[in-house]
């Protein structure tokens, strides 16, 4: 009798298994969402980071060649080229991870994972290059603005007292150098650092989504 009454208990329901096997196709699927997410950004964000490396080679090219007579130290020098040569290497790495995220591959979050520690060692890298080198690159800075200092002074010299226009330009002075010198390497120093927070973004992004506890678990299962 009790085990008759248990079997016709009210509370008990027999399991569907269409409904389960549609609760579990539909998990699946918004699990899936996720690589869609964050293999287009990577492709997007490795391409923009490619493209702007290869606008700042060209923008350093440029100015180390019109400013060939003062060329930068040895430690400014590298300072100056190491963000360009990793920055390539790590877009082209994040393009890459990106892609083999798309089609659902376990090497696409590993390299991801292993691209965002990269990032952020060469942020840190950088930005320390940068403070380290922020007097030689303020004292290189100070040389052109002393030139442009004499300019100033020459074309006054030659200017044409009748000429409202260049009356206008020689009433205009530029502030003292050493006022200068301490503006630019107050506003530089303050660039460095809001630049390397705002490059921080993108590897925390990708490191969090990839390593939240769901999303892990399904990207761990591929092959």
């Amino acid at each position: 009798m009790s085990q008759s009454a248990e079997e016709s208990s009210p509370d008990e329901q027999p399991l569907n298994e269409v409904e389960i096997a549609q609760e579990i196709e539909r998990r699946e699927r918004l699990m899936l969402r996720w690589p869609l997410l964050v293999g287009t950004s990577a492709v997007l964000y490795g391409s923009l980071m490619v493209i702007y490396i290869i606008i700042r080679l060209l923008s350093f090219l440029s100015i180390y060649m019109l400013l060939a007579d003062l060329p930068p130290s040895g430690p400014l020098l590298f300072a100056q080229i190491f963000p360009i040569i990793e920055g390539f290497l790590l877009g082209g790495m994040l393009f890459i991870a990106g892609i083999i995220t798309l089609r659902r591959r376990l090497l696409g979050p590993k390299l991801l994972n292993l691209w965002s520690f990269l990032m952020l060692g060469a942020i840190v890298l950088t930005l320390f290059l940068r403070l380290q080198t922020l007097p030689d690159f303020v004292s290189r800075q100070m040389l052109v603005y002393n030139r442009i200092l004499d300019q100033e002074a020459l074309i006054a010299e030659q200017a044409d007292p009748a000429d409202p226009a260049q009356q206008e330009a020689s009433t205009d002075p530029m502030p003292p150098p050493a006022l200068a010198e301490e503006q630019l390497a107050s506003e530089a120093s303050q660039f460095f650092v809001a630049f390397a927070i705002m490059g921080a973004c993108g590897p925390a992004f990708f490191w969090f989504i990839l390593n939240i506890p769901r999303v892990r678990r399904t990207w761990v299962t591929w092959h």
